[in-house]
């Protein structure tokens, strides 16, 4: 830069030198990150997350595969952290929690419940 002031660039410089190294997710980890979020804002589909990363569908099975897991493994085990999260086993099986974590009813979420019991945290 022509007119870069030098005191600024040196502070800016200490500045950047000193906050802590900016933590790298892998692919899978940052596939986890953008399912949360997309939970919580109950847009979670598969094709929400494939345009999201701009693949198919069926491309982003495919890279899920690669690292080992699949779209609903990795759907039920956000869905079980966000139910923890939440307050878990204390909290009953209402409508609104089952359709926060995208279940068709509170049935299907007492289902998953019963069989998060069985399992540990992010279980398979």
């Amino acid at each position: 830069m022509r007119r870069a002031d030098p005191v600024l660039t040196g502070t800016l410089a200490r500045h950047a030198e000193s906050l802590p190294p900016r933590r790298q997710l892998s692919w899978l980890g940052r596939f986890r990150e953008q399912l949360r979020k997309a939970m919580e804002d109950g847009s979670a589909t598969l094709e929400t997350l494939a345009k999201h990363f701009f693949v198919s569908t069926r491309t982003l099975q495919r890279r899920l595969a690669e690292h080992g897991t699949t779209w609903r493994t990795e759907l039920d085990s956000t869905r079980h952290r966000l139910f923890t999260d939440a307050g878990g086993t204390a909290i009953p099986a209402t409508p609104d929690m089952a359709q926060k974590l995208g279940f068709s009813d509170e049935r299907s979420l007492r289902r998953a419940r019963r069989r998060w019991e069985n399992q540990p945290l992010g279980g398979r």
